[in-house]
């Protein structure tokens, strides 16, 4: 898989909003972080095998306009289940990076029968986590945070302001550690190291806070580490959304 092969802007609700998707195979659903548009993908797409990725611009983000008011997080995991619903996808892994990964847990929590694997890159469980340095949180709301932003025709700067500041709101204002302990969905953590806006030890805390989860510690990793040092990290993507399922029928013990 080299890229998105099909890009839409679907009515979801009462919003148009511009989803991309790609491959054949189980269903993984990628959430992104503040302001990102589904272009960040592109690096981990070719690392993640045979999946039908599906990702798409929240209100703010990309091509999706941020609306008057911003959403709660159980909004914007209502809104990524409606998403699945225009998709016809019933049940999906889901990866979420930065903010993305507080919304796939609200959608893991909320939804639980939707959910079949949780991938949480460069997250929290947001409010009550260790914060990062504040250049780095300032860096958030920058346009050009993101690179692959240029390719993407934005509507207006305020605009763009003001989705990425609903965000930030929407993610300081919520959290997930009173009831993480009843997410059952197999979890992989991933964290770098150096990572100054969401501070690795908020994964180990994240990892030990749901009963099945595993950790992975990127060594000399950024924020972005799981775009950024997507070829090392895919072969343990591979292996753990698409697990080798044990061979079923009779066996005979001689």
């Amino acid at each position: 898989m080299k890229g998105f092969e099909r890009e839409d802007m679907l009515p979801v609700g009462n919003r148009r909003v511009r989803v991309a998707t790609s491959g054949d195979g189980p269903a993984l659903l990628l959430l992104n972080g503040i302001g990102a548009p589904v272009e960040i993908w592109q690096p981990l797409l070719p690392q993640l095998g045979q999946v039908r990725a599906i990702a798409f611009d929240a209100p703010g983000s990309g091509g999706t306009a941020a609306g008057s008011w911003p959403l709660s997080m159980r909004g914007h995991a209502q809104l990524a289940l409606n998403v699945l619903d225009a998709l016809d996808c019933p049940r999906a892994s889901v990866l979420g990076f930065s903010f993305g990964g507080l919304v796939a847990q609200e959608l893991a929590f909320s939804a639980a029968a939707r959910v079949e694997r949780l991938v949480l890159a460069s997250t929290s469980y947001g409010w009550g986590s260790l914060p990062g340095s504040l250049p780095a949180l300032l860096g958030l709301g920058s346009p050009d945070r993101y690179p692959s932003t240029a390719s993407v025709a934005h509507r207006d700067p305020i605009a763009d302001r003001r989705g990425r500041f609903f965000q930030a709101a929407t993610a300081v204002s919520w959290s997930s550690a009173w009831w993480l302990w009843q997410v059952r969905q197999p979890a992989l953590v991933v964290t770098g190291d150096l990572d100054t806006v969401v501070p690795a030890v908020n994964s180990f805390l994240l990892a030990a806070l749901l009963p099945a989860a595993r950790l992975r510690v990127v060594r000399g990793g950024g924020h972005m580490c799981i775009l950024e040092q997507a070829s090392e990290l895919g072969p343990m993507l591979r292996d753990f959304l698409q697990p080798v399922r044990p061979r079923t029928g009779s066996h005979l013990v001689g």
